[in-house]
């Protein structure tokens, strides 16, 4: 497995992973037709936006074909928890995204990409991180379960045009204990 830092050639990949996970993962959780709208070429354009978002970084994991397995985007916290509404935030990084393509679900990507966003948060002195997920996302759940996180926070999202869904934040007081 090769993880390297996102190119402008990889957006074609990154929205193609995003939208083939989302539609295995959020089957059965939100309405088909909301699901519909979250095709590749809709990624495209919102990962054109993304990748050029200030302090946002992405690492991208390939197999040794060069076929594009999934991906992880991090930064400094965007979306605090209801309870962390001080002048300094509590927890200072956060993954905005991590999706990895169903062909390689349970090979161990998910793990390599979190460690690897991990580490470079830590990098950049964001030792306290969250993320957040869908409570009926139970793959998704389990894994950040396994890996250590903390259920902090909960949230209620609108997706799509008549979708809802519970969001859980996890969080780790300290990311260096993960790599």
């Amino acid at each position: 497995m090769i993880i390297r830092n996102f190119e402008p050639d990889d957006l074609n990949n990154l929205a193609a992973i995003h939208s083939a996970s989302k539609q295995v993962a959020e089957k059965g959780i939100i309405y088909d037709e909301d699901l519909a709208i979250f095709s590749p070429e809709y990624y495209q354009d919102k990962w054109r936006q993304w990748s050029q978002a200030e302090d946002t970084s992405i690492v991208i994991a390939y197999d040794e074909d060069n076929s594009a397995m999934g991906f992880v985007s991090f930064g400094r916290i965007k979306t605090r928890p209801d309870f962390d509404r001080g002048v300094v935030p509590k927890f200072g990084g956060e993954i905005y995204a991590l999706y990895i393509h169903p062909d390689y679900f349970h090979k161990r990507v998910g793990t390599a990409l979190f460690k690897k966003a991990c580490e470079n948060l830590a990098e950049k002195k964001l030792t306290s991180m969250i993320l957040w997920a869908m409570k009926k996302n139970k793959r998704a759940c389990a894994f950040y379960d396994k890996m250590g996180g903390e259920r902090v926070g909960k949230k209620r999202i609108e997706i799509g045009e008549k979708s809802y869904a519970d969001e859980s934040c996890f969080a780790w007081k300290d990311v260096r204990k993960i790599f």
